[in-house]
């Protein structure tokens, strides 16, 4: 039977605390999708019957997923998939057919990632009676380490009675300057700065009427020195103990990052070069010739956008694609939707076959992309175009490396305009 709506979010809720306990046992695949940069990551491997590694596919491409999901059941698959991409908790009961035109019932339940606003995290399973058992069990406090390690911020368990630091993930004790033998011995208050402990009781307030509490706290890192995070802190009863979990978001100064690249910087006359293009085609390679030597980029595009006509063109050259050839493709589901919805300066995806924009799997995957840096163009507040370097290989694209791409951005507004002039 289809779980009952209004009994969603307390199920979600009993789910998530369970879920990490049966990873290495159980046939449900547990995934984390950034709504924002539209990719989907996996937590376990774990694929339905008959399908094999095209269970990844399921969340991933929605054309898969319609030629899978029974068409009597589509409509709740798509509006699972709608609660998600909304950030809302939700739970779908559906029927596929697998490869070998077995039909199996699907169980697919999710909730916004408590420690990460952008992120939404959840289950698919081929077995709802799993979920039912997940339910009804409780899990020894001691296994709970293997659920808070998955996180890659800092999250902290403690007893609620005394404030007893119990369980720690590696995160948490790389920040604080802590070690495995400091666990147990050491409570909440002693990692707060000084005037903190007297904020706590405003938080056990919002945890009575409100069930989390939100806001900054004061904790000294692994060197003294008074760090204010972001601090979110939900109640968790296991194994008959009731505790504190304690996730924090630490400041961008306080996580470590390589040194920012020197982007190297091209001639004049190249810059000059990439503005004096009359047609697209020639633009888009005058881009890819100037960038440096060692630039990850082997083909550039452009998408041209039309929003109050839901469609896009998109132009293309380099590795995989024909420089002549145009194709038209919906503006919903774009990258350009993505970056108008989120206000984004840019996107930069690592890797395409984590991604559930129905572009890549519809133009970047078919063509062999696997990661591209895309580029936002605006006139006059409007978004025109959106200027994309691709790469044939995963992870090409950084904060770091794109920086040499600045130079190439007022030239190429310049040639484009030149470009579009010559079309009308």
């Amino acid at each position: 039977m289809i779980t009952n709506d209004s009994q969603t979010p307390d199920a979600l809720q009993n789910i998530a605390q369970h879920i990490s306990a049966y990873l290495a046992n159980a046939p449900f695949l547990l995934w984390r999708i950034n709504i924002v940069k539209k990719e989907i990551s996996y937590l376990n491997t774990s694929y339905i019957q008959g399908l094999g590694n095209d269970t990844l596919l399921l969340l991933k491409n929605m054309e898969f997923a319609r030629s899978t999901v029974l068409n009597e059941d589509f409509d709740r698959f798509e509006t699972f998939m709608n609660k998600v991409h909304d950030r809302q908790a939700a739970s779908a009961l559906f029927r596929i057919k697998n490869h070998d035109g077995m039909m199996l019932w699907v169980h697919a339940a999710g909730i916004p990632d408590p420690a990460r606003s952008s992120c939404y995290v959840g289950i698919l399973s081929e077995c709802t009676s799993l979920a039912a058992e997940a339910l009804a069990m409780d899990t020894p406090s001691q296994k709970l380490e293997s659920r808070i390690e998955l996180f890659e911020n800092p999250v902290l368990l403690c007893r609620f009675d005394d404030k007893r630091v119990v369980i720690t993930n590696s995160a948490a004790l790389l920040f604080l300057g802590k070690s495995h033998d400091d666990v147990g011995r050491i409570s909440l208050y002693d990692l707060l700065g000084d005037d903190t402990p007297r904020q706590m009781e405003s938080v056990y307030e919002s945890l009575i009427f409100a069930e989390r509490w939100i806001g900054q706290l004061t904790f000294r890192d692994c060197q003294h020195n008074k760090v204010l995070c972001d601090v979110s802190i939900r109640g968790l009863s296991s194994g008959g103990e009731n505790y504190l979990w304690v996730a924090l978001s630490l400041p961008h100064t306080v996580l470590a990052s390589k040194p920012r690249d020197i982007a190297p910087e091209v001639s004049q006359k190249t810059l000059q070069s990439i503005v004096q293009n009359d047609n697209i085609p020639a633009l888009l390679k005058s881009l890819l010739e100037a960038q440096p030597v060692e630039g990850p980029a082997n083909a550039v595009m452009l998408s041209r956008i039309f929003i109050p006509e839901n469609r896009i063109i998109i132009s293309a050259t380099g590795a995989g694609f024909d420089p002549q050839e145009e194709a038209t493709h919906p503006y919903k589901g774009s990258i350009a939707e993505n970056i108008v919805n989120f206000g984004l300066k840019h996107i930069i995806v690592e890797d395409t076959s984590k991604s559930i924009k129905p572009i890549d799997w519809a133009l970047f995957i078919p063509k062999g992309v696997r990661s591209y840096y895309a580029q936002p163009c605006f006139n006059e507040n409007e978004l025109q175009a959106v200027l994309i370097f691709c790469s044939t290989e995963p992870g090409q694209f950084s904060e770091d490396n794109i920086t040499q791409y600045r130079q190439f951005f007022s030239p190429f507004r310049q040639g484009l305009q030149r470009c579009l002039e010559k079309i009308e």
